[in-house]
Formats: structure tokens, sequence, C-alpha cells
């Protein structure tokens, strides 16, 4: 699960010898913002997929007994493998963009919270497919 409080902050001010010091404390009683959340939403979101992505990938390279390291969206295999990691990222990104994401975000923001969200736009007419010979996905 992945959260996003972006939660009101609460004022403490501490008073010292010298001066008095004023700290916001995020306070999870306090509403959340709702600015925070619209800006947040969309770049939280797609660095959700991105993490999923490479945890697809560590998984998939694990069962075939490759040794896999990853930080963000860099990954690294021993130099003999290379070649099939990039069919793996190619392999496990369409597995993951396949999926009707963003009706899914929505059914689950339906059950979680409660409220009627509007339908996703139309899809558009991208081939994903293509991913899996573009030269260019993966170097």
């Amino acid at each position: 699960p992945c959260v996003q409080p972006g939660r009101n902050f609460r004022r403490v001010e501490i008073d010292t010898v010298l001066q008095i010091l004023t700290l916001q404390v995020e306070d999870s009683t306090l509403p959340v913002k709702p600015q925070s959340q619209i800006n947040g939403l969309p770049p939280n979101y797609v660095h959700s997929l991105d993490a999923t992505h490479m945890l697809m990938t560590a998984r998939a390279c694990r069962r075939e007994g490759i040794a896999f390291a990853g930080v963000h969206d860099s990954f690294w295999v021993h130099a003999s493998h290379v070649l099939r990691l990039g069919a793996i990222l190619r392999e496990q990104f369409l597995i993951l963009v396949r999926r009707p994401l963003l009706h899914e975000l929505r059914e689950q923001f339906t059950a979680y919270y409660k409220l009627d969200f509007p339908e996703p736009p139309p899809q558009g007419t991208l081939d994903v497919e293509q991913v899996a010979k573009s030269p260019y996905f993966f170097h």
C-alpha cells in the first residue's frame, strides 16, 4: 500500500533562552491538504509504477538466477546478462501496462474512500506492444 499523507501542519513553539523556535509538525489528526493531494497524486502514482516495474524485473531476474541491483530507474546486472535484462525489462513492462491501471486505481479509490470517482479518460492509440521491438527502451 502507498499512502500520501499531505496533511496540514500544527505549529509548535519552543521557548529557549535565546529565542522562540516555531516548528511545523505534521499532525495525522488534522485534515489533508486538498491541493497537496491534487499536486502529489500524478507523480507519486507514476513513481509507484516505476517501483513496481523494478520489483517485477528483480523478481524475474531472481527466477533466472541473474544477480540484480537497482536504484530508482537504474538497473545493474553482470555484463554477460545485459541482453537478457533488456528482454526481461520489456517483458515485465508489458505485463504491467497491459493491465487497466487507471481503472484499477479508480476501483481502489472508490472502495477505500467510499466516494464515486469519475471514469478514467478513454485509452489512446499508443501501441504499447511496440516496446518489445524498441531498441531504445533500455540502454
